[in-house]
This record gives C-alpha cells, sequence and structure tokens, in this order.
C-alpha cells in the first residue's frame, strides 16, 4: 500500500509486481502442464484407486486454480504501468499541473486494481501449490506390499513439502515463519538472526553527484567526509 504523502502510488515492496508477473506467467503455466499430464497418465489406468481419484481431483484444483493466477497476474500487468509511460504518451499534461493531476489520478486508480488483482494471483498461486503437492502426496502412498525405504523418502519429502509451504503462507508458527520467509515486522522485532543494517555514510563527491548540487544539512549529516553536526569530522 502506498505510504501517506505519495506522489505517485507505490507499489510495496517495490518487487512485487515483477515477482507476481513472474509466478503467472512461467512458473503457473509449467505446474498446470504437470498437472495436466498427471491427470491423463491416473485417468488412463483402471487400477489407480482411492488415491488415483484423489490425486487427479488435487490436480483438477490446482489446474483450475493456476489458470485462475495467471489471469489475475497478467490482468494486473496490464493495469501497472511505469510513470515514464505515462507521462510520455500525454508529454503536453506534464507542464500543466492541473493535466498532470488528471495522469496521476489515472495511475493511483490503476494501481488499485493491480494491487488487488495481485492479491488475487497469490491467494489462487498459493492454493494451487498447495493442490499440487497434495496430488503428489496421493500418488507418493504406497500401495499394500510396496513400502520401501525409497517410496517412505519420497512421502516424507512431499509432505515436508507441504509442511513448509502452509507455514509460509499462514505465517505460524512465528519463529519458524520468520526464519523462512522474514518480514520487516519480524526484523523489527528480533525474530530472525540477522541485525537490521544501517546504510554506510556516503562520500560527498557520491552525494553531489547524485542531487547535481553541494549536500545540505540533511545529507551532510550522513556523509564520510563531511562535518559532524557536532562541529568534528565523521571518518570515512
Amino acid at each position: 500500500m502506498p505510504r501517506q504523502g505519495d506522489f505517485w502510488s507505490t507499489p510495496r515492496p517495490l518487487g512485487h509486481p515483477g515477482a507476481t508477473a513472474a509466478f503467472a506467467s512461467v512458473a503457473s503455466p509449467l505446474l498446470a502442464g504437470f498437472s495436466i499430464a498427471a491427470i491423463v497418465a491416473l485417468a488412463g489406468r483402471t487400477d489407480r484407486g482411492l488415491r488415483g481419484d484423489l490425486a487427479i481431483m488435487f490436480f483438477s484444483l490446482a489446474i483450475a486454480c493456476l489458470v485462475f493466477a495467471i489471469q489475475a497476474g497478467l490482468a494486473a500487468a496490464s493495469r501497472h504501468v511505469a510513470v515514464a509511460e505515462r507521462v510520455a504518451v500525454h508529454p503536453e499534461k506534464a507542464r500543466d499541473p492541473e493535466l498532470m493531476h488528471e495522469i496521476r489520478s489515472e495511475q493511483w486508480i490503476d494501481e488499485d486494481v493491480a494491487s488487488h488483482h495481485r492479491l488475487l494471483a497469490r491467494h489462487t498461486y498459493n492454493t494451487g501449490i498447495l493442490a499440487f503437492l497434495a496430488g503428489l502426496l496421493c500418488v507418493a502412498v504406497p500401495g499394500p506390499g510396496d513400502w520401501n525405504v525409497p517410496r517412505v523418502a519420497a512421502l516424507v519429502i512431499v509432505g515436508s513439502a507441504i509442511g513448509v509451504e502452509l507455514v509460509q503462507q499462514i505465517h505460524r508458527p512465528r519463529l519458524l515463519a520468520a526464519f523462512l520467509a522474514p518480514s520487516d515486522e519480524d526484523l523489527r522485532r528480533g525474530y530472525i538472526p540477522f541485525r537490521r543494517r544501517e546504510p554506510p555514510p556516503l562520500p560527498t563527491d557520491l552525494v553531489a553527484e547524485v542531487l547535481g548540487r553541494p549536500p545540505d544539512g540533511r545529507a551532510a549529516g550522513r556523509c564520510a567526509d563531511c562535518p559532524h553536526p557536532a562541529g568534528g569530522s565523521e571518518a570515512r
């Protein structure tokens, strides 16, 4: 969600649109294709039993969720347009504050709609992942007389994958979830075993190059070779 006072509506984290486009256009089609192939293979077997029927059910659910995730991800991508592209389409509006406000209002509306689509894509993708893993679990369960070390190992691996996915989705238990998928709140509360780092001081020449002018008082307090606010100097 954008912060109060932002000129443009910016997604947070900034990489969220790119991540949504990646799993919607790459991961979801691949997993949906694997699920279709598994259903075709299982449906042709007369000895599939209850485990096979459950696997077909879960793979079907995975296909439905993953296809919806693809559609939601594409809808989000169609709304998330870079600000520079918006201004380039109507360069005359950039010189008029009132017309510029029209571009800004349109960008905020599109970003709100895109955020909704990204939320739908993420939830349906997560559900599709769980359904896909549940289908694999049904396939991995050995039949009577087929219990051996490799089959049991496969069963444990798929079951563990389902457990890890559930922990990441519901973010419980908190410490384990913070270790597997840490958030900003986990970092602030100290749930993860590394400290929050502050950016190092900036050299004066770099600040002047970025700003196009000598650093002001706020930037000077963060420069390695600028005078310290207390009157001393901070070592580079």
